[in-house]
């Protein structure tokens, strides 16, 4: 879930990819920046650095990216380091890839089961989800034993709990609020 600052930015960026003549190549270019620091660590140490100056950071950027990327993507990497957002970059960019994705009608689930799902239950979760939604839907599916049976699904802010531990849970309030 994206904080005022990814949105803000990400939202600005999501507009100047929309902007741009070649939407699909700036959208190519996040993807490639976005994988480039979330691989490599070291770089967004370097930019976080408290005692690197600013100027110092912006030369790096610009030397890694200008070959690889646009110039306006390098303009909105330098804006970012110069507002002292470089902790939040990645989470920029995964917001505005997150965007694009929904204007091409695309949303992500978050899948969490007790068990893995077979192939079988997630294609009936997936068409079921894209009925409700009315929207592409991509699964992606992590598996938590402690969930004991069911599934958790979130989609953006939504979050649909159907897991046997939270209604465990729920049934110990209502059991531990009833008065005798």
């Amino acid at each position: 879930m994206a904080g005022l600052v990814e949105k803000r930015y990400g939202q600005a960026l999501f507009e100047l990819v929309l902007e741009s003549e070649h939407p699909d190549e700036r959208e190519e270019e996040i993807r490639i920046v976005s994988a480039s620091l979330e691989e490599d660590d070291a770089l967004i140490d370097v930019l976080r650095h408290p005692k690197l100056n600013v100027d110092d950071k912006i030369k790096m950027v610009e030397s890694i990216f200008t070959d690889k990327v646009s110039q306006d993507l390098i303009g909105f990497l330098v804006l970012a380091i110069q507002k002292k957002r470089q902790e939040n970059i990645v989470d920029i960019l995964n917001y505005t890839l997150q965007k694009l994705d929904e204007e091409k009608g695309y949303v992500n689930a978050y899948v969490t089961s007790a068990k893995p799902l077979s192939e079988e239950d997630g294609a009936r979760l997936k068409e079921k989800l894209e009925s409700t939604t009315k929207k592409k839907i991509t699964l992606i599916t992590e598996v938590d034993e402690s969930l004991i049976g069911g599934l958790t699904v979130r989609i953006h802010d939504r979050i649909v709990d159907h897991s046997i531990k939270s209604s465990l849970q729920r049934m110990a309030r209502t059991l531990y609020d009833a008065k005798v």
